[in-house]
């Protein structure tokens, strides 16, 4: 019998041994006192070797939900060793519904997520944790705006990353975290980058997805001419960087913030520098977020001694700061609370949530360090072919190019781009603005003659009759154009000019495939010397018509019209 007690005895302390051999190192799971409350809390030791802060994401898709036991498994460099439910979300949609961004029923994440360096959601002001690319983890107010830098000095500010704007003004930012297909107006400019480059420029489209490895910058019409006025749109073959500008409140930990491989955000701020701040930087959206009123609430704290807390507990924001504070936290935050509320430790959630989430903060053992990726150097948008760098040099001396034209001559021109070097080839040929030039012929012009432009060079190019629209009311400045149809544009420009045909037209082996409406057009500037053939003797005219191309027309047109 006492040799059966004894194996009993050591069969127990086997298992035992072998459940606390699931508890990390420096990882403890304790529970303390917050005013008549017990919370639950989970003390971490942030110096373990390769230790981090990791955001995990529902189904690896923004705005999507899934039950936490499934978020738990999107890490997969590592080991959990603890965990606690992330910012606010709209938990309250219709899963019986579709789930679409237009109707805005989704499971839409409020609060700001950055990983790996890059922003997936949200941006603005909020309460905060962040661990930078040193391993150091910082909780403030804290500023995070999405920027892109194009070609290497002209940054583009985004109002927010996967969070959809009708605003005309708006300029946001999608990713391939965002799974959504979103209806993005056709006045809006849809800008692609992939591999640190501009892939494409088009107008807005219905049931627009981002694709992969993708990030997809969109300016509402406003922005667009804004942008546009300044000389500062990104076209194809421009560098761009996708990134991120950060202004905490504490100004010492700037250069951290700018420095951050994650970032996640909570609803607010409890505990600054070792006092409470529930009375300042809460604004509750109902009477049960206001600092006094208890409920079910998630936090996460630093402590003096370098520590992290995450917990769980039923307590006013009041009490949860003033228990932080005399157990030693020097700053703490809270996460969405009530049914979201979830902690997890040892393999285990000792706080359960009652409903599926969309986000975790989670602490993470890597098997390596994580380093910074190097940032990419600017390239240089690609020159102008050899026989058109003399017009291009020349076009420039004129002040026919505009600053924004000068670059990527082999890439399509743009019609709205065409319109843009006409203005300027209207002013340096005749001394008269496009828009002087209107007054005078009594021209009225409208500010907005189509419903996806609000560029300031088309209405007045336009109203001079040297372009056109298209019978749906739309413009489509960012179509490429054929070399016929630029034909048919220069002659309305040369007639305006009054200029008459000097020679006898060209002869294409192609004539054939010249549209009928076309080759009056074709005709008259090809017997101007404006526009020529191909060395190989054709006139090419359903090839898009190309920057270089389009600089050597405006400069032939110089030269030709007097």
């Amino acid at each position: 019998m006492k040799r059966i007690t004894s194996a009993l005895l050591a069969l127990l302390l086997t298992a035992a041994l072998s459940l606390t051999a699931f508890a990390a190192d420096g990882v403890d799971r304790t529970t303390a006192s917050f005013g008549d409350a017990t919370a639950t809390i989970i003390y971490i030791d942030m110096t373990e070797e390769n230790r981090a802060i990791v955001p995990l994401i529902a189904n690896d898709s923004i705005s999507t939900s899934a039950p936490a036991t499934s978020i738990i498994s999107e890490a997969t460099n590592g080991t959990v060793v603890a965990a606690i439910n992330g910012g606010f979300f709209d938990s309250y949609y219709d899963v019986n519904s579709t789930q679409t961004v237009a109707s805005g029923n989704y499971p839409q994440v409020f609060s700001t997520i950055l990983s790996d360096g890059k922003m997936i959601c949200a941006g603005g002001d909020i309460a905060a944790i962040g661990m930078d690319y040193n391993g150091d983890v910082y909780l403030d107010l804290v500023k995070l705006s999405p920027t892109i830098t194009l070609r290497g000095n002209e940054t583009v500010t985004a109002q927010g990353v996967n969070t959809v704007s009708t605003d005309p003004d708006a300029i946001y930012i999608l990713t391939d975290c965002f799974n959504y297909p979103v209806n993005i107006p056709a006045a809006s400019t849809v800008v692609t980058i992939q591999d640190n480059i501009v892939t494409s420029v088009a107008n807005g489209r219905t049931a627009y997805r981002n694709p992969d490895d993708v990030i997809t910058l969109v300016y509402g019409s406003n922005a667009y001419a804004t942008a546009a006025n300044q000389n500062a749109l990104p076209v194809v073959g421009d560098s761009a960087v996708y990134h991120y500008a950060a202004a905490p409140s504490t100004p010492a930990n700037t250069s951290a913030w700018n420095n951050m491989r994650t970032v996640i955000g909570g609803g607010g701020i409890l505990v600054k520098d070792g006092k409470s701040m529930v009375d300042h930087s809460i604004n509750p959206t109902d009477n049960e977020q206001l600092p006094d009123v208890p409920g079910q609430r998630s936090f996460v704290a630093k402590l003096n001694d370098g520590r992290l807390m995450l917990g769980t507990v039923y307590a006013s924001f009041r009490t949860i700061a003033d228990s932080l504070i005399s157990m030693g936290a020097c700053d703490a935050i809270f996460m969405d609370g009530g049914a979201s509320s979830a902690l997890y430790c040892d393999e285990t959630f000792i706080t359960t949530p009652g409903r599926k989430l969309t986000t975790m903060l989670a602490v993470v053992d890597e098997p390596q360090p994580v380093r910074k990726p190097a940032t990419p150097a600017p390239t240089t948008p690609n020159g102008a072919s050899s026989w058109a760098q003399p017009s291009v040099d020349f076009a420039r001396s004129l002040g026919i190019l505009p600053t924004h034209l000068d670059n990527n001559y082999t890439e399509n021109i743009t019609r709205k781009e065409f319109c843009d070097l006409i203005a300027n080839f209207i002013r340096v040929k005749t001394g008269s603005t496009p828009e002087d030039t209107c007054k005078q012929k009594g021209l009225v012009v409208s500010a907005q003659p189509y419903s996806d432009s609000s560029d300031t060079s088309i209405p007045y190019i336009s109203a001079l009759g040297i372009v056109t629209g298209y019978p749906d009311g739309t413009f489509r400045p960012n179509d490429s154009i054929k070399r016929q149809d630029a034909a048919i544009m220069l002659q309305r420009l040369a007639t305006l000019l009054e200029a008459s045909p000097a020679g006898e037209s060209l002869s294409f082996t192609d004539a054939t495939q010249i549209s009928a409406y076309a080759k009056p057009g074709v005709d008259y500037v090809t017997s101007l010397k404006i526009m020529n053939g191909n060395a190989n003797g054709t006139f090419a005219p359903l090839a898009n018509i190309t920057r270089e191309q389009a600089v050597i027309t405006m400069v032939n047109a110089y030269n030709n019209i007097q």
